[in-house]
């Protein structure tokens, strides 16, 4: 509460007091509205406060932290998602230590960050906490995190692996996603079968001519910090 409010609130159940001893001649009515006054304004403080402590809706922070990562400012969005990891442990008791908490899907952004700046031992610590907060190994989260498990294989060379994964959810990928989403994934999926030995790589590295940027920068988020895929977006032609 700031030094304003609770200034107020004092005067507040002072001058009540003071009417219920006889020295204030003040109307009843005029003492309750006061009173009322004063707890409005104490209720609206503590609101505000709440409000800033927690920060923005989950639902802003995934837009804002998306928007961060496919401009390629890993940094600023782990920093926003690590913000917002502080503030999520908030609980009946204040003093309780912050606990790296997050929804399933901001800890996947989380770990989509750390994986494609090259930090593949935060970037699974993520994951491992994306998955235990999802509590449900259903379609729908496979198909949120796929992408970031296929970073992480990938830049642990786990190549054939990554290339696997991605086939066997090839469908259901293409069932649940936009064609806007896709992108990443196929050339995630083409830059594994290049790399790697498992069979199909050149049903995937064909698809490649569905990604050709629609704007300048259009995928060089994805190569930043991972020097693999700079110089496979640049023989492919896709770093323009």
């Amino acid at each position: 509460m700031t030094d304003r409010a609770k200034t107020n609130l004092i005067f507040a159940l002072l001058f009540a007091g003071a009417v219920l001893l006889g020295v204030l001649d003040v109307p009843t009515w005029q003492v309750v509205l006061i009173l009322v006054a004063g707890f409005v304004v104490f209720a609206a403080v503590m609101m505000i406060r709440v409000a800033r402590a927690v920060g923005p809706p989950d639902n802003e922070v995934h837009r804002t932290a998306n928007e961060l990562i496919r401009k390629g400012e890993m940094t600023a969005a782990i920093a926003l998602l690590s913000r917002r990891a502080d503030t999520a442990h908030l609980t009946e008791n204040p003093a309780a230590p912050p606990q790296p908490t997050l929804t399933s899907v901001l800890a996947t952004d989380l770990a989509l960050a750390y994986a494609l700046d090259g930090d593949v031992p935060a970037a699974t610590s993520w994951l491992r906490t994306a998955d235990e907060q999802a509590n449900d190994p259903s379609a729908a989260h496979r198909v949120s995190t796929a992408l970031v498990r296929a970073v992480i294989d990938c830049r642990s060379t786990r190549y054939d692996d990554a290339a696997r994964a991605l086939d066997e959810l090839w469908p259901e990928l293409e069932h649940r996603l936009t064609a806007q989403q896709l992108r990443p994934l196929l050339i995630v999926r083409a830059f594994a079968h290049g790399h790697g030995g498992a069979r199909g790589g050149g049903a995937a590295e064909a698809a490649l001519t569905l990604v050709r940027p629609s704007f300048g920068g259009e995928h060089a988020y994805l190569g930043k910090a991972w020097p693999e895929m700079a110089r496979y977006l640049e023989q492919n032609g896709l770093s323009r």
